[in-house]
C-alpha cells in the first residue's frame, strides 16, 4: 500500500488517547488511527446486529412465556 503523507490537527483528547493507547498492539501511532479510520464503517454494522440480537431475545421471551416453559 503506497502512503501518502497528510497532515491533521487533532483535538487534546484524542491526542491523550494516542499517547496512551497499547503500544504492544500499536507500535507505532500511525497504527492506532489506521485501524480507528478502517474499523469506523464496521462500528454501525455491529450496532445493528446487536440491536437485531437484542429484538430477537425479546421475541423469545415472549415465545417461552406463551407456551408456559418460564
Amino acid at each position: 500500500m503506497a502512503y501518502i503523507d497528510k497532515h491533521f490537527k487533532l483535538t487534546e483528547e484524542v491526542c491523550s488517547m494516542i499517547r496512551n493507547r497499547d503500544q504492544k498492539r500499536f507500535p507505532r501511532e500511525r497504527d492506532m488511527v489506521e485501524e480507528a479510520v478502517l474499523s469506523y464503517g464496521r462500528h454501525s454494522d455491529l450496532e445493528e446486529i446487536l440491536e437485531e440480537m437484542k429484538k430477537l431475545c425479546r421475541e423469545m421471551e415472549k415465545a417461552i412465556a406463551s407456551v408456559g416453559w418460564k
